[in-house]
């Protein structure tokens, strides 16, 4: 058995997004920027908006916090050494005319997913996380790639991951979900290892098999590849279309989930939210930007920042936290993790690749600017966890105390957000694969 054991998976993603419920075909298994850093206003400028709600769209419906349940959003984080191991997952956004709403929620869902994936552990150790992101059903995509584009391919970089996501937008369209599962299938440089997680999550919210490339048929091709395929309705499970969805994750091993994307979580905020934010921000501030992509870095950091603050559901804290974490890396533009990581030699830099205020500088004071910055980026990053924990323990309270009553039929311990759904098949599928999880 190979040790680079690497967790893979496709998340397809359309339509509606909260009030889960689903079917499993299987049981449980066993401080001076380096370069000219964006300011607020900049960031501002450069972030992009949350999407608008459709005008004829019904008022969502507000749900209390989720009753009995551990979510992302109140996991304790910590950040282990990272292992040879890598998590893969492909993200693929129906951007239809329709699909507004959906996007919104990834968005401010990105970084719940990231901290709860962060808890994964094989042999003590974490594994890397990549992302990747496709979007389809756009009519501004050319009819001949079946209204599919490949965003990004599989990338560490989790600010661009976001960048790409926040400059999403939506246009008609028509969803051919066999399709952007064959692409994804395809065009992603996927493990070829059979001890490999793969897992693939289609949602829609249309016929499971619109186009002329058949659902059914890519779900057999996964297979073969050792790839799991779990679907997402979004609609009423009782619907004609459902049906087709329910089959397609039996097929596929898979589990079957519905969602309803009118419904949102209400948020508790926590006494420690503030402090987190104010460290964030101070943690921008280690960031040493280095050659052509280090101040783009900066900046796109710090619009991710912004948008994230834009965003509902406490998307800020939850970026805040990933910040903080091993699996946020750029060792492509920052020296502090391109020097931690092996990836550059800050000694043998040419003067031109350096920030203004290190040229000239000798290689061992160039050493000693890096290894200051570090210092101070643990210093920060380890308040932040400590924070997180409290967070976690204080909202825990919260959530017991606005509990409903035994036998009150109030209540809302039945509803779950997209996350907390799609984080439920990706636990219990890595579990058969070996992996454990912080706090277990």
């Amino acid at each position: 058995m190979t040790s680079q054991l690497k967790t893979l998976g496709i998340f397809v993603l359309s339509g509606t997004l909260f009030g889960v419920t689903y079917l499993t075909s299987r049981g449980d298994g066993p401080s001076t920027s380096p370069f000219p850093s964006a300011s607020v206003a900049q960031a501002e400028a450069t972030a992009v908006p949350a999407v608008a709600p459709l005008v004829e769209a019904r008022a969502p419906r507000v749900v209390g916090p989720e009753v009995g349940v551990t979510t992302p959003s109140e996991a304790v984080v910590t950040s282990p050494e990272l292992s040879d191991r890598r998590v893969q997952l492909a993200l693929l956004l129906d951007t239809s005319s329709s699909m507004d709403g959906l996007i919104d929620q990834a968005r401010s869902q990105l970084w719940r997913i990231v901290n709860e994936l962060s808890r994964a552990r094989r042999d003590g150790k974490a594994p890397v996380l990549e992302l990747a992101l496709f979007e389809y059903g756009n009519e501004g995509l050319p009819e001949k790639s079946g209204y599919i584009r490949m965003v990004s391919p599989f990338t560490r970089d989790l600010d661009r991951v976001s960048e790409k996501l926040f400059a999403l937008s939506t246009n008609g369209g028509d969803e051919f979900v066999g399709h952007v599962i064959k692409d994804a299938i395809a065009r992603l440089d996927w493990s070829k290892s059979p001890t490999d997680l793969k897992l693939v999550f289609v949602a829609g919210n249309e016929s499971f098999d619109q186009g002329h490339v058949r659902a059914s048929a890519m779900i057999r091709r996964a297979l073969e590849r050792g790839i799991t395929i779990n679907t997402i309705y979004c609609g009423g499970p009782l619907d004609d279309d459902a049906a087709g969805w329910k089959r397609g994750a039996l097929l596929a091993d898979g589990r079957f989930m519905n969602i309803d994307q009118d419904q949102k979580i209400a948020q508790i905020e926590a006494p420690q939210d503030a402090e987190i934010q104010a460290l964030s921000a101070e943690l921008n501030e280690t960031y040493v930007g280095y050659g052509v992509e280090g101040a783009r870095g900066l900046e796109r950091q710090a619009a991710q920042d912004v948008n994230a603050r834009k965003m509902k559901q406490g998307a800020a804290v939850q970026r805040s936290l990933s910040k903080s974490l091993a699996h946020y890396k750029n060792s492509s533009w920052d020296l502090v993790d391109g020097v931690a990581d092996g990836k550059v030699d800050v000694g043998a830099m040419a003067d031109n690749e350096l920030p203004r205020e290190m040229r000239g500088l000798s290689a061992v004071d160039r050493k000693n600017y890096v290894a200051q910055k570090a210092t101070k980026r643990n210093e920060i990053k380890a308040r932040l966890n400590a924070l997180g924990a409290e967070r976690a323990a204080y909202l825990e309270k919260e959530r017991m105390k606005r509990s409903p009553a035994p036998g009150s039929g109030s209540g809302s311990g039945s509803v779950s957000t997209l996350d907390a759904a799609m984080l439920a098949a990706v636990r219990d599928q890595a579990k058969q694969k070996g992996y454990g999880f912080d706090a277990e």
